[in-house]
């Protein structure tokens, strides 16, 4: 593998950016772990930095979205360049199968 493509995520140009890096991979593979150290690498370089579990995410904003007030909700999220989401396989998927045509 490349050396300068495993570095490139640690340079936080993607956040300047507004793009998305997303680890996929069995447990055990150290998702959190690299997460955590690009957290801690965007906080160094000034970057507003949140963590927060899926499930978490979801319990919090659920109330907001039912009763009206998910936008200002969502203004808690906003100063944060980046918000790392964890553990997205343990979050339930509800609702309609998508069909297709």
């Amino acid at each position: 593998m490349d050396q300068a493509q495993i570095r490139e995520p640690a340079t936080c140009r993607w956040i300047a950016h507004g793009d998305t890096l997303l680890f996929l991979g069995p447990p055990g593979t150290g998702k959190t772990h690299l997460a955590v150290s690009l957290g801690r690498e965007a906080i160094r370089q000034d970057y507003n930095v949140q963590f927060v579990t899926a499930a978490t995410l979801v319990t919090v904003l659920a109330k907001p979205h039912s009763d009206g007030s998910l936008d200002k909700q969502l203004t808690m999220l906003a100063p944060s360049k980046l918000l790392i989401v964890d553990e997205l396989r343990w979050l339930p998927v509800r609702g309609p199968s998508p069909r297709f045509a």
